[in-house]
């Protein structure tokens, strides 16, 4: 029941049924072996309402966003060399086409620490 009660709203997560699965309560961050300053949360977004466009281009391709997700984005800029035109967000020429992908959770710190 506690599993359920705060996604209620949510046509995914509301079959979450808790006596189906081992859990244990702990804060995110812990439970992913991350810290505050890991996250930037200025770059998370709700993919789950109805305007959310299902495309659109990043570097000239064509990338369909995850429609009906939630994004908590990883703070990556400082990884890599000063100004990463890879990076951006212009849809210009030197930028790398956009992937979604899901992480299972023991890696994430891992992929924060060490990149990919």
């Amino acid at each position: 029941t506690r599993a359920r009660s705060g996604f209620s709203g949510d046509k995914i997560l509301n079959r979450v049924i808790a006596r189906n699965y081992d859990y244990t309560w702990k804060p995110a961050l812990q439970a992913l072996k991350l810290h505050a300053s890991d996250l930037a949360p200025e770059y998370n977004y709700d993919y789950r309402p109805s305007h959310v466009p299902s495309e659109l281009k990043r570097g000239g391709h064509t990338y369909y966003l995850p429609r009906g997700w939630y994004r908590h984005a990883l703070r990556v800029l400082h990884k890599y060399e000063k100004n990463p035109k890879w990076l951006d967000q212009t849809n210009t020429a030197g930028e790398w086409p956009v992937a979604y992908h899901g992480t299972k959770a023991w890696a994430v710190s891992s992929i924060v620490q060490q990149g990919l």
